[in-house]
């Protein structure tokens, strides 16, 4: 089973989208912080 957890402040939502960033769109793909210019042309 699955548990959603949503961020209440500010920083909680940040940390949340560094995570995202950093584990699942950023080093799967090898990029460099600050290239998701590149991931527009790899999925669009």
């Amino acid at each position: 089973m699955y548990r959603v957890v949503t961020p209440q402040t500010a920083a909680e939502l940040e940390a949340y989208y560094q995570l995202r960033w950093e584990a699942w769109v950023r080093k799967p793909f090898n990029l460099s912080v600050g290239a998701n210019s590149r991931i527009a042309l790899c999925t669009g």
